[in-house]
């Protein structure tokens, strides 16, 4: 078994980074293949934003998604100015997501997604030549949070998951494997 620590996440350097616990836990592993049941770009409501160091990019789920009475409050929160305040990354864990030369969806491990509330992810290039984004985070999430994905160029991109759920993210980057992820 692997062990995930859990990091304080107000400092993002690793050398000051604070032990909160540890997680037990597998590897993530592959889920067994099946037919990529990808949503159009029309299919998702998406939204720009820009990353920590300034670049564009964008996160989205699913509009059908959108259609149900519980998200009306969420939806209003994600809308909220910035100046009414943004959790801040209060939790983190170190991973290895690295771009799949596939379309699998790996399996987090269990603590891990106990903890983080993402029980699935699959990280890959885009899959149309025409998208002006390179690289697609899918998550599966199991709770609604802010979510930040750090890169391994240092680069670091927040989404609001409004719901459990599917939820899509496309962005740039030189070095663009997630090697952290944060929640409030």
């Amino acid at each position: 078994m692997a062990e995930i620590a859990i990091m304080r996440a107000a400092p993002l350097d690793e050398a000051r980074d604070q032990e909160i616990g540890t997680l037990q836990g597998s590897i993530a592993h592959d889920i067994p293949a099946a037919p990529l049941d990808e949503p159009t770009d029309e299919e998702i409501e998406w939204v720009d934003v820009k990353s920590e160091n300034g670049v564009a990019f964008k996160y989205g789920v699913k509009k059908s998604d959108l259609e149900q009475t519980e998200d009306a409050p969420r939806a209003a929160f994600a809308s909220r100015p910035i100046a009414s305040g943004r959790p801040t990354p209060r939790a983190q864990l170190r991973v290895d997501w690295r771009v799949q030369g596939d379309n699998n969806w790996r399996a987090t491990a269990g603590d891990f997604a106990n903890h983080m509330h993402i029980s699935q992810y699959m990280l890959r290039r885009t899959s149309s030549i025409f998208d002006w984004y390179n690289y697609q985070l899918d998550i599966i999430t199991t709770g609604g949070w802010t979510f930040w994905f750090h890169d391994r160029s240092g680069d670091r991109y927040e989404i609001l998951a409004i719901r459990n759920g599917h939820h899509y993210v496309k962005y740039n980057s030189s070095s663009p494997d997630i090697v952290r992820v944060s929640r409030p």
